[in-house]
């Protein structure tokens, strides 16, 4: 831009204030032209489905007159034969449909597929009869489909509107699915019939029942919606509620007939059938045309107004366009005529006396475009002097420095801000002061020294000892500058400039202090404990000097800082420190590496030595702390290792201690525990499993088995439990124990709990496919997803959506410790699953501390004993009593007791004799493969297939 003259650059502004309102009035205009199409696809798809109305009554009235025609209804043969010419007087109808625009839903024709199926299907009577048990429904699905097909195309179920998307989902899916219900049960009544007059038992009065049921909760999904239609547009109540009313009445009459012809109290069946589903038929037409026809009026308002929207956008474009060149144009005038006619030369010569290539002392005559420039060469000249003297004051009073400016007579004329600060004076009682007031020992000042600088070089600069106004003194660095007639008396100006050596050393030396010293406990930290380290190791013949290395850290001081606060937990910190700090000799380092750890470096590597030293640390970390009105017992886990034994650089050495460390939190806490060379390799173990179990977990190589559940009394198959197993590449099996507690550490438990929850639930579905009775199949939480801030119960029943399975074929197990953590967010998330039909179980119990009260007030249905009790039934009498008490305890809480780890005949005589009600393990079977599963699954009854323990 600097190359152009301010012509150009003002032109390049027109044009691209221009471009920038063509392009947001054009992309206004485009936003809207896609939602006027995407109204436009959606008005073609209410069109075809105004059209599909005809067909939906044509595909029940087929079904309805086949079934009629197989159970010998008079006059059915002939309404089954008409049906052909009618389908073909409404493929004619298809032809004619008129176009809303320029809009289609794409090729091929749906309908028109609809129709070429139909004709496809013969109309030969007896193949219509056959086809009333196999193959009818399939052109009633296939309409069905037909309607899905149309409503992808036409976006009626991408609506963004609410009062439409509502409609437009119970036009695409409630009312087809309300039709092909109802179908269904007219289909099943005819069955019964003929069941009655002596064909084999079909088994189809419960699927009925089922069918019903869903009848049901089709219609109460279809009054949710459009009850969230009447919210939004509350005027629609008054069109919607009498077919929903007329719909709910004929379902009801419809449910009265199938009740009364299953229980054998109708004379004729055959008529009562026969009438008992077309009423439902056509109230469900009624209120499929009524939303059709709301659904067709709030796009068309939506449509009409959006083209309102765009031609007004069109229209302020062209407008804003036109008055922007206008209003440019006169400006352009304006200035031309301000600069005497002859804007280039004018804007020209600016822009090179603002580049500094013009000579602005010359002499311009005056008049015409001369004139202004010599006005403007004026402002320059004074605005360029009033910004030098600004840009000096700000320098002056923004000065870290003390700075004084004297006269000739070396009076005080001027002190910034510092100086004042520096002095502890007031601005009056500086000025016309001595500039040489404020040095602490005139009398022995270098005087001569100064005044032969200040002559030859103008310049004075050196350390001087300083007084503040209330008689304290401080080092100071002072420079001295003369400006005029060579620093000579009674000439020129001086300019001192004064720094305080003092602070700028304290400062240095706190800088020094947080660089090396932890500023909570005063414990030197990490960098300088590993100096320490690498110095001792660097000195020569140090090889053969041996020293040890303590890692120390607090146990569960994470809950008390998260309990009491961060306040509480520094003081107790502070107090650690220089208890250890107490216990050490002098010379030794005792440093806080971070958090709640600390390092302790002892010249002594003898074990003996370095167990006495850890057991002085335990003892005096032990004792209580009192911390206002606090009391706390802290303990602590220390590991301990020797150069060169255990490590020859600093890093290694303090990550054997560390390893210690972490064994001796494994062994129990509060105590001491020596590096050996075992732990390294579980460490190496326990890192590469972790990684090794993550990519398991994101390829999804973990394997799911079921172990089987019994009930005690009668051995009856009444559940499965679903548990995780890993068979590795390199390791082979690893065990569960010990791949969960690494996920848990690594953050991956939740990974495996979707993995299994996932698997369940395809598994569900594959064996209902095959016709197998379904059991309800524990699936394990951890703590982990249980405290997690999202709703784990929303996001299970969440997750049963896809599959289409009842909540009641998933239970969850938690275990008593997990459970304990936050009882308020675990009782919270345990409701809302009992609630929706989820049932629960504590996992382990008698491991954990719960209290009865909690577990009285839960929604738990199961309480799973720990195996480790029934393992020991007959060889600890307290185990006995224990499994005992938990039984009493739950038959009074009125919840269901599984007993887990049976393994012989004595256990589970004993556990039926106590009344234990579910019984799973190595006597029964162990976990097994769901192919092993199923022979099971085949011999079973529906009995119980809902609950888990009935």
């Amino acid at each position: 831009m600097r190359r152009l003259s301010y012509p150009q650059r003002f032109g390049v502004i027109v044009i691209v204030f221009v471009l920038a309102i063509m392009f947001l009035c054009l992309r206004l205009v485009h936003d809207t032209q896609t939602q006027i199409a995407f109204t436009g696809r959606e008005l073609m798809g209410v069109e075809y489905l105004k059209r599909a109305r005809v067909l939906a009554g044509l595909v029940q009235a087929n079904r309805f007159a086949a079934i009629e025609y197989s159970v010998g209804y008079p006059g059915s043969g002939a309404a089954l034969a008409s049906l052909h010419s009618q389908v073909v007087k409404a493929a004619a109808q298809f032809d004619a449909m008129p176009q809303r625009g320029a809009w289609t839903i794409g090729e091929p024709d749906p309908l028109r597929q609809f129709v070429s199926a139909w004709g496809a299907a013969g109309t030969d009577p007896s193949r219509r009869a056959d086809a009333a048990y196999d193959g009818q429904d399939a052109l009633a699905q296939r309409y069905s489909h037909m309607v899905t097909d149309i409503c992808d195309r036409s976006y009626l179920t991408l609506d963004p509107v609410l009062e439409t998307y509502y409609l437009g989902d119970v036009v695409c899916e409630k009312i087809p699915g309300a039709l092909e219900r109802t179908g269904d049960s007219h289909g099943l009544l005819a069955l019964i019939w003929l069941r009655e007059v002596g064909m084999a038992d079909l088994g189809l009065v419960s699927r009925l029942h089922g069918l019903g049921a869903m009848e049901s909760d089709g219609y109460r999904s279809t009054v949710r919606e459009l009850n969230k239609v009447i919210d939004v547009d509350p005027r629609l109540e008054r069109e919607l509620a009498p077919p929903l009313e007329a719909y709910r009445a004929a379902l009801k009459r419809q449910r009265n007939v199938e009740e009364s012809v299953l229980s054998g109290q109708v004379d004729t069946p055959v008529e009562a059938f026969i009438m008992a589903t077309p009423p439902t038929v056509e109230t469900i037409d009624r209120l499929n045309a009524l939303c059709l026809e709301q659904l067709d009026r709030l796009l068309s308002q939506r449509l009409h107004a959006k083209i309102l929207l765009r031609n007004l956008y069109v229209l302020t474009a062209a407008a804003t366009l036109l008055a922007t060149a206008y209003l440019f144009f006169a400006l352009y005038v304006s200035i031309t005529e301000d600069l005497g006619g002859e804007p280039f030369y004018v804007s020209d010569t600016i822009k090179r006396i603002a580049q500094g290539r013009l000579n602005t002392d010359i002499a311009l005559p005056a008049g015409g475009s001369d004139s202004v420039m010599a006005s403007v060469v004026a402002m320059r000249r004074d605005l360029q002097t009033v910004r030098e003297r600004e840009l000096a004051a700000t320098v002056f009073e923004a000065s870290h420095d003390g700075i004084v400016i004297a006269d000739e007579s070396q009076q005080i004329v001027a002190a910034n801000a510092a100086m004042l600060a520096m002095m502890g004076s007031p601005l009056a009682d500086v000025l016309g002061k001595w500039m040489w007031f404020f040095l602490d020992g005139l009398a022995g000042f270098p005087w001569a020294d100064i005044k032969q600088h200040l002559v030859q070089a103008h310049y004075w600069q050196g350390e001087v000892a300083a007084r503040r106004h209330d008689g304290s003194s401080f080092p100071a660095r002072l420079s001295v500058t003369s400006v005029g007639d060579g620093g000579r008396e009674g000439h020129g100006t001086f300019v001192m400039m004064i720094s305080d050596v003092g602070q700028q050393r304290a400062d240095s030396d706190r800088i020094h202090y947080l660089a090396n010293f932890d500023p909570l406990t005063g414990l030197p930290n990490r960098r300088v404990v590993f100096e320490r380290i690498e110095r001792r190791m660097s000195e020569e013949g140090a090889e053969h000097r041996a020293f040890a290395c303590l890692f120390v850290d607090l146990d569960k001081f994470k809950e008390i800082n998260d309990l009491h606060g961060h306040s509480i937990g520094d003081q107790l910190l502070r107090i650690i420190a220089q208890r250890m700090r107490e216990q050490m000799h002098a010379g030794q380092t005792v440093a806080r590496f971070g958090g709640d750890e600390f390092l302790i470096l002892l010249d002594d590597a003898e074990e003996n030595v370095m167990d006495a030293t850890a057991k002085r640390l335990l003892g005096a970390i032990g004792e209580a702390c009192e911390i206002g009105e606090h009391v706390f017992h802290v303990s602590a886990s220390i590991g301990m290792s020797i150069y060169p034994t255990h490590g020859t650089t600093a890093g290694s050495l303090v990550q054997c201690a560390d390893m210690a460390m972490y064994e001796a939190k494994q062994q129990g806490r509060d105590r001491a525990v020596m590096f050996r060379q075992p732990m390294l390799e579980t460490l190496r173990r326990r890192t590469e499993i972790g990684q090794r179990l993550r990519d398991a977990i994101r390829n999804r190589r973990l394997q799911v088995r079921y172990q089987p559940q019994f009930r005690a009394s009668t051995l009856e198959l009444v559940g499965l439990e679903a548990l995780v197993r890993w068979c590795d590449d390199k390791f082979g099996w690893i065990s569960p124990v010990e791949f969960i507690a690494i996920a848990e550490q690594e953050g991956l438990i939740s990974g495996i709990g979707d993995l299994v929850f996932e698997a369940v639930l395809k598994q569900l579905v594959e064996w209902r496919a095959k016709g197998l009775t379904l059991r309800p199949i524990a699936i394990n939480v951890s703590a982990h997803q249980l405290t997690q801030p999202f709703d784990l119960a929303q996001s299970l029943l969440a997750g049963l959506v896809p599959y289409d399975l009842p909540p009641n074929l998933i239970e969850v197990e938690v275990t008593e410790t997990a459970l304990m953590q936050d009882v308020e967010h675990a009782g919270a998330v345990l409701r809302r699953l009992s609630e929706a039909g989820v049932a629960v179980a504590v996992d382990d119990f008698g491991t954990g501390y719960s209290s009865l009260n909690y577990l009285a007030r839960l929604h738990i249905d199961h309480i799973k004993i720990d195996r480790t009790f029934i393992r020991d039934l007959f060889v600890n009498p307290d185990d006995t009593i224990i499994v005992t008490t938990v039984v009493k305890m739950a038959q009074s809480l009125g919840q269901k007791v599984i007993a887990e780890g049976v393994e012989t005949v004595e256990q589970l005589e004993f556990l039926r004799s106590i009344g234990c009600d579910i019984c799973q393990g190595f006597y029964f079977a162990p976990a097994l493969d769901a192919s092993e599963l199923e022979p099971m699954l085949e011999g079973l009854s529906d009995a119980g297939a809902t609950t888990h323990c009935a």
